[in-house]
């Protein structure tokens, strides 16, 4: 059964696989008050069934320094593919996993979404 959560900002996505997908409005800004907007909308999801979570950072423009420590004290995914494209949001993604590097779940950048999802169907379910 797919589980849909949509905002303007982000839409989170459980497919029958059982990873659950996130992706960003395009040029979005993740401030503080959205990632915990995000999370707050993602928990339902994730605290009825732990999951993997791939991110897609391509249309994030900007992710605040708030925003990323708050995403790496947060529970939730069983593994994280960050899925970044594009220059900026490799950037913004390096960082970010560098961030979940002090987390106990594994987590990794990728081009593709399909490179990703491969590599959560063997690290994270």
């Amino acid at each position: 059964m797919t589980q849909r959560v949509e905002t303007a900002q982000f839409t989170f996505v459980r497919g029958d696989d059982g990873i659950v997908r996130l992706r960003f409005a395009p040029g979005v800004d993740l401030t503080l008050d959205l990632a915990k907007r995000c999370v707050a909308a993602g928990f339902p999801i994730f605290d009825n069934y732990p999951s993997p979570l791939l991110a897609d950072f391509d249309n994030v423009r900007s992710m605040s320094r708030e925003a990323r420590g708050f995403f790496s004290k947060t529970p939730g995914p069983t593994a994280v593919a960050l899925v970044a494209g594009s220059p900026i949001a490799r950037v913004i993604g390096n960082m970010f996993i560098g961030l979940l590097g002090r987390t106990p779940c594994p987590a990794r950048i990728f081009g593709t979404k399909e490179e990703a999802v491969e590599w959560l169907v063997k690290h994270g379910t």
